[in-house]
């Protein structure tokens, strides 16, 4: 949604990171409560796998905007 609304791309990303993050948080403390664990780790690692791919995507897209000299 945010890329149909902002012309930046990078203003784009980070809100959905922030968007990614804030469900990742309520979720992980959620989870965390019921399981009776720690939230800081799970919550790290959640969102460190989370963001990775994220970062991941986002630079094979730019990449390949490049290369296919597409401009969208």
């Amino acid at each position: 949604m945010p890329y149909f609304l902002l012309d930046n791309p990078y203003m784009a990303l980070a809100w959905c990171l922030g968007n990614g993050a804030l469900v990742i948080l309520i979720f992980t403390f959620f989870v965390s409560v019921v399981r009776e664990e720690a939230f800081k780790p799970a919550f790290l690692e959640m969102i460190g796998v989370a963001f990775g791919v994220a970062g991941v995507s986002f630079l094979i897209g730019l990449l390949a905007k490049r290369l296919l000299n597409v401009d969208v």
